[in-house]
């Protein structure tokens, strides 16, 4: 999305994993910044709503149900332009390593500060402080 997109676009942000609390944590504060927000509980589930919807941005997490690196490269392979943000709890530099590997914008380890998140978000986004409609 382009600078000038975001005076009238709010970005659409498909969020996927499998721990609802923090599926919703993270739901919540997106859209509290004023984004549109899909949410999916696995990775089959996130790879079905792409049929319906084309997201601005994925945030994801890679251990859990039709997850890991298979997953991310059927995202990329399905949404080619699309950003992919790995969050997990069970990363590793191997991990981390392969992840960046397969194209994804940037990777979190779980517990992370959900500012350095949104600022990677916006910054992937290539929207300066974005601050919603």
């Amino acid at each position: 999305m382009k600078q000038e997109d975001a005076v009238t676009k709010s970005p659409m942000i498909l969020v996927v994993d499998d721990d609802m609390a923090m599926r919703r944590l993270l739901g919540d504060v997106l859209r509290d910044a004023g984004c549109l927000v899909i949410e999916a509980a696995n990775g089959a589930e996130a790879l079905t709503q792409l049929n319906m919807v084309t997201p601005d941005l994925v945030v994801t997490d890679l251990k859990m149900h039709s997850g890991g690196f298979e997953y991310i490269r059927n995202l990329k392979t399905t949404l080619p332009k699309c950003p992919v943000i790995v969050v997990t709890a069970f990363g590793d530099a191997h991990s981390k390593k392969q992840a960046m590997e397969s194209g994804v914008a940037a990777y979190f380890d779980k517990p992370m500060h959900i500012g350095d998140l949104k600022k990677t978000i916006w910054q992937t986004l290539g929207i300066a402080d974005y601050q919603g409609p």
